[in-house]
């Protein structure tokens, strides 16, 4: 296996230094003392970098890294990998078919630091406790800085957008604080404690697992048929299909952009409500790859309201409303709203979510609670489920998700980036039938 892996990577290398031109940032005031070929070896070194952070979870060691200085500016994901290898190898949640699916480079820019390159890069695999025929994405963008010494380029900072690393961020920088550490140095103290807790809180999951089904409301798993709610053009009632929203979930869960909707900067809550849009009859009567007819949709607002609304991608406007974007107000919106528009019924609301008292299936929106934010500040929609019930649903029960951005992806594995599986609060929002105006 590690001969197949060097071999890929061998290949990436060799075919990355021929790629086309990318876009160069407009530079103000900046000396760039970066060659061409400085530019095309720091690329390299960019899309090796990503594919050694998702080949971990295939072989669930830790890549050398020789090419990235342990700094405080580089810390947070570099520990953070070491801690979820041991995670995934605790809880038997390795992948296996690896594949990479693309790798861009969305900015590149000399600065007084050093060179500036953000880049996505997404990839397909499999995990080894999913359904055989169930394959899941992942796409993630990462920023990162390179310096020049001695003719060798060396990544000195190291960032992304996803929300992944807020929770270990958390924990880090209250360490830091506490212990009066480097951030670097406290990174390496949470990643080490948290490594040494693995057997208890594997333990104290065992024990959990049977307490939870005496809570079961109903069997509620399955997914409902979908409903044809194309060609409506009047106020009218309008059913939820499941089936629509997780088409859309499952098809744009690993893309940066979709180019129907505007990326946010925190896509998270907006994703899910592009998600609820096509469950709500967004998309129907389309293929999902007409993007034109579908951006020309979002911008005429059907199946919105002026209060829940997205920008289409062409839009001169940034913004999408706060329901339609913000983790605390979809929920508030959408739980309460008697009107047009999305609603829902809440469930488990400040709560552990080991207090949940009905089975999450597909088309129902997850939400987690940070508690340095204070809120809930994650969303996520459930794509597939493989008869869960409450004791064994982190098994059974994956997730889309933007920022970083997945298709099916384990519960498990979301949770315990948002808040922990000891004791993180995640809620529930069941999506019901409305009415639209157009």
């Amino acid at each position: 296996m590690k001969h197949k892996i060097s071999l890929l990577l061998a290949v990436i290398l060799a075919t990355v230094l021929c790629l086309p031109g990318y876009a160069s940032a407009t530079q103000n005031d900046v000396v760039d003392d970066f060659s061409e070929s400085d530019k095309q070896k720091a690329i390299a070194l960019a899309e090796q970098f990503a594919l050694e952070y998702e080949t971990a979870k295939l072989t669930l060691s830790m890549p050398e890294f020789s090419y990235i200085q342990r700094t405080d500016d580089t810390a947070l994901l570099l520990e953070k990998l070491r801690y979820s290898i041991e995670f995934a190898r605790s809880f038997n949640t390795r992948i296996e078919n690896l594949q990479q699916l693309s790798f861009n480079v969305l900015e590149i820019e000399a600065r007084r630091g050093g060179l500036f390159l953000k880049v996505y890069a997404s990839f397909q695999y499999h995990y080894t406790d999913a359904p055989a025929d169930m394959l899941s994405k992942h796409g993630a963008d990462y920023e990162m800085l390179f310096n020049l010494t001695g003719g060798s380029l060396t990544i000195v900072n190291l960032s992304t957008q996803s929300s992944d690393f807020e929770y270990f961020n958390e924990q880090v920088s209250q360490t830091a604080g506490t212990k009066k550490l480097s951030y670097a140095d406290a990174a390496k103290h949470v990643a080490d404690q948290k490594i040494k807790e693995l057997p208890e809180t594997l333990k104290k999951w065992n024990e959990q697992t049977a307490l939870f089904d005496s809570k079961y409301v109903q069997n509620d798993w399955k997914s409902e048929p979908s409903e044809d709610t194309a060609g409506a053009l009047r106020s009218v009632s309008v059913s939820f299909s499941r089936n629509s929203a997780v088409d859309y979930a499952t098809t744009f869960g690993d893309a940066y952009q979709n180019y129907i909707f505007k990326r946010m900067d925190a896509d998270c809550t907006n994703f899910v409500s592009q998600c609820l849009w096509a469950g709500y009859g967004g998309t129907s009567g389309y293929s999902l790859s007409n993007t034109e007819a579908l951006k020309a949709r979002v911008a005429a607002n059907y199946r919105q309201t002026s209060d829940w609304y997205g920008r289409n991608y062409d839009s001169s406007s940034q913004y999408a409303t706060g329901p339609f974007m913000r983790v605390v107000e979809l929920w508030s919106h959408a739980t309460g709203n008697t009107g047009d528009g999305p609603r829902a019924t809440g469930y488990n609301n400040n709560n552990v979510w080991t207090s949940l008292s009905v089975v999450p299936r597909t088309g129902d929106v997850l939400q987690f609670y940070s508690s340095s934010a204070g809120r809930y500040n994650h969303s996520v929609i459930v794509s597939t489920t493989s008869s869960p019930s409450l004791s064994n649903m982190l098994d059974r029960i994956w997730v889309c998700q933007h920022s970083d951005d997945y298709v099916n992806r384990p519960l498990r594995e979301t949770l315990e980036n948002n808040g922990g599986i000891s004791s993180g609060k995640m809620r529930l929002m069941r999506p019901s039938s409305t009415t639209f105006s157009s």
